[in-house]
């Protein structure tokens, strides 16, 4: 009975703190407070909340679009000062981010926290943590592990019980599937606070509306480089070179860049044909016989290499990357006539004979690893420019008569100079 009396006080609690929030609340959707456009220019530019709440248009200093900073660099008439979050009230970036000094519940020190959605609630991230403003206090959503009655570890949403308590009413309880369902990630919770909003026809603003999650671009190039066969296994006796290892190639393709979360990233997916031609000279050494091959052949792949890209050095004329990846290699190869010669070292006797020495392997897997830079015009266009080395296991085939086929790794490096659109 004294339980039941519990749960109802608490229900009672719960009812009024809500009214309480709803009435007590700070004013988020002040357009004043989060516009970017100077009035005399009409163009978006960076800009500070001073200690008194005054709006200080100037630019931001950064390399990278980065959605957490401890300290900013403000530079204003030429003038370059460094503010921390209990030296200022938040800024504002041209392309739209907009950041406030909080005081977070994971900190006894303010913090800049970038502020995703305003309206009736605020919805704010810091280092990949979520948080709503209700007016009159900060609340994280968050997921908790708990340990069952088994001894396993299950983890509690316990961000949904939050989104649930703050949007009571009728609204809330045609979103409550919809919260059950939304993951704690940038995207759903945005769009279960518009719903929310548009429902209960309160004003509201989203302040990455225009960044987008990720840009794609165009990109062409041309190069060229060399290979080097490498014997997978030794063989007593075996020596093998050759002449002229050189090809060149073209690529097109795009490139996936300048990620919402993860500006320093990027990754490239391209398709590519390569063409060499080159010599391949084979000889062997057995008792007395001494076997020595020559064979042109014509090479053509066609390239499908995909990379993962960490920018780790950026400037406003250029940057510089590495990237990681690899590719799919599609071959096939067009023969001269091969010769070979087959000399008895005892009667010093030559028997000249024709076939095929060198065969490619159709298809395989090359990883790669590249190191890139990209030099911007004054256009969204850059030029890029890239080195990169390439493994291929067992790629090329050798054969000699009487002996079985010789396995040969191909190591190549290649430079690559082509246009990002």
């Amino acid at each position: 009975m004294v339980n039941k009396y519990y749960r109802v006080a608490l229900l009672i609690l719960l009812f009024n703190l809500s009214n309480f929030l709803a009435y007590g609340q700070k004013d988020f959707t002040d357009k004043n407070l989060w516009e970017n456009t100077p009035s005399e220019s009409g163009i978006p530019s960076d800009f500070i909340l001073d200690s008194s709440g005054d709006k200080v248009f100037g630019r931001v200093i950064r390399s990278f679009d980065f959605s957490d900073y401890e300290v900013i660099e403000f530079e204003k008439d030429g003038k370059i000062t460094t503010y921390t979050p209990d030296q200022i009230q938040g800024f504002g970036l041209d392309n739209g981010r907009f950041f406030l000094s909080k005081l977070l519940p994971d900190s006894e020190d303010f913090q800049f926290a970038q502020i995703l959605f305003s309206g009736k609630y605020q919805l704010l991230e810091r280092k990949n943590k979520f948080f709503v403003d209700s007016g009159l206090e900060i609340i994280e959503l968050k997921i908790i592990p708990r340990e069952t009655y088994t001894g396993k570890e299950k983890f509690v949403k316990l961000y949904i019980s939050t989104l649930k308590f703050l949007m009571t009413g009728r609204c809330g309880l045609e979103l409550a599937p919809k919260i059950e369902r939304a993951d704690l990630e940038e995207q759903d919770l945005i769009q279960v606070l518009i719903e929310f909003h548009e429902c209960e026809d309160y004003q509201y603003v989203v302040h990455v509306a225009k960044i987008p999650l990720v840009k794609v671009s165009p990109t062409i190039g041309i190069g060229g480089g060399v290979v080097s066969p490498k014997a997978l296994e030794a063989l007593e006796g075996r020596a093998m070179d050759i002449q002229a290892p050189y090809f060149v190639q073209a690529m097109v393709g795009g490139q996936l860049h300048d990620f919402r979360k993860a500006p320093r990233l990027s990754f490239d997916f391209k398709v590519g044909y390569r063409l060499m031609s080159s010599s391949w000279l084979v000889s062997q050494i057995s008792g007395s016989y001494l076997y020595t091959g020559s064979q042109d052949i014509r090479q053509g792949s066609l390239l499908i290499p995909l990379s993962l890209n960490y920018t780790f050095f950026k400037r406003e004329s250029m940057d510089l990357y590495l990237g990681l990846g690899g590719g799919f290699v599609f071959s096939k190869i067009k023969n001269e006539e091969g010769l070979v010669d087959l000399t008895n070292l005892t009667i010093k006797e030559t028997v000249l004979t024709y076939e095929d020495l060198v065969d490619v392997r159709p298809k395989l897997f090359s990883p790669a690893i590249k190191l890139g830079s990209n030099i911007f015009s004054g256009s969204n266009k850059s030029i890029y420019t890239e080195v990169l080395a390439e493994y291929a296991k067992a790629m090329y085939l050798s054969y000699l008569p009487n002996y079985h086929e010789k396995e040969y790794n191909s190591f190549s490096v290649s430079i690559s100079l082509g246009i990002k659109f």
